[in-house]
């Protein structure tokens, strides 16, 4: 999980995310016994919102844990457990304003106290590189003030649902069963005796939740496919009724009749963490970063892999967030001859070898 753009080196372009659902007419939110059923990219590893996992997850928090923001389908912060939010002068203060009528699914009140454990537990299980968070304080019941070692433009977005902004009951947390038995002041809580670890987790909507407005389905149902050929089967047979496809087999899917949703929240790139050259001294040397980036043919990649759907830019922040500059979208053009020319400047001139990982189903 980052929080800072600075941790990420990008080399290659933001993506188009593509998402197919059934028609209108096949999954009407908002019916009693209605049931949404998504295909995951990724199994769930833990429940613990406090730990540092792919963001692919969230399917599998949402449910059960409310943000202290949330953000809206056009990317807007609204409140959610925290009502109003401000940063001092410096811009390394920020204070939220909790609601006073939250309780957790076991009952406990939802308070300052509760999402001021939840942040620590964040801090110390996040890398301090990735997170800006010094200290929070719990002055009374509804307000949470966070210090931050530098101004973070990240922050409020990772407060909305981006991981950080989950809150877990400090009961569950202190009985440790946090990581297989979710609790939180969610919609939804987790129906074990209808899940399957690694096969199908069950969601189902909890009574007397505190905006019944967020709880557009009776259950939800979440299905980790890690294979792409077979979450496209999954859709195209019913198995399930929403799924984010890949560019290649989003076409087949549309021309089965199902609804396309293309949202420009992601990106793609090379995030290079061993800018020390510790393990391949070559990374250590700026001149040799740079030359990936222009080696890349970006346009080529969205052209051929990604079908179109996405947008070349060089850098992380999607127009019309907080932290896009257009000055930047262009800092790397594909230039191949600049790339040459800067690896034998580093005294690469012959190349390097590295091994790099893949994630399957991505």
């Amino acid at each position: 999980m980052k929080f800072r753009s600075k941790m990420a080196f990008l080399a290659i372009a933001v993506a188009a995310s593509v998402g197919l659902a059934g028609c209108a007419g096949d999954v009407s939110p908002g019916s009693e016994g209605e049931t949404l059923t998504i295909a995951a990219l990724l199994d769930v590893s833990s429940f613990d919102p406090s730990l540092p996992v792919a963001t692919q997850l969230v399917q599998y928090w949402q449910p059960v844990y409310d943000s202290l923001l949330r953000r809206t389908p056009d990317g807007e912060l609204v409140p959610m457990l925290a009502t109003e939010w401000s940063y001092d002068d410096t811009r390394t203060e920020l204070t939220l304003t909790l609601r006073d009528d939250v309780h957790f699914s076991d009952g406990n009140v939802l308070d300052a106290a509760a999402v001021k454990e939840n942040l620590d537990r964040l801090r110390e299980n996040t890398p301090s590189s990735a997170l800006t968070m010094e200290t929070v304080e719990a002055p009374d019941p509804t307000t949470v003030i966070i210090h931050l070692s530098a101004p973070d433009p990240a922050l409020l977005d990772a407060l909305g649902g981006n991981l950080a902004g989950y809150i877990a009951s400090p009961a569950a947390i202190a009985a440790g069963t946090i990581a297989t038995d979710p609790v939180g002041s969610g919609p939804y809580t987790l129906d074990s005796s209808s899940s399957v670890a690694g096969s199908t987790y069950t969601f189902v909507k909890r009574d007397g939740y505190w905006d019944p407005s967020l709880q557009k389905y009776a259950k939800i149902v979440v299905k980790p496919i890690t294979d792409s050929t077979a979450t496209l089967n999954a859709l195209l047979t019913g198995q399930v009724d929403a799924a984010l496809l890949t560019a290649k087999t989003a076409a087949q899917a549309e021309s089965a009749g199902f609804t396309r949703y293309a949202y420009p929240i992601d990106w793609e790139g090379l995030i290079i963490y061993d800018r020390e050259g510790t393990m391949v001294s070559a990374l250590g040397d700026v001149r040799v970063r740079q030359a990936i980036n222009y080696a890349i043919d970006k346009q080529a990649i969205l052209d051929q892999v990604r079908q179109g759907y996405g947008t070349v830019t060089s850098q992380v922040f999607a127009q019309g967030s907080d932290g896009f500059d257009s000055r930047l979208d262009n800092a790397y053009p594909y230039d191949p001859q600049k790339a040459m020319q800067l690896l034998s400047e580093a005294g690469y001139g012959d190349g390097f070898t590295i091994s790099m990982p893949t994630v399957a189903g991505l």
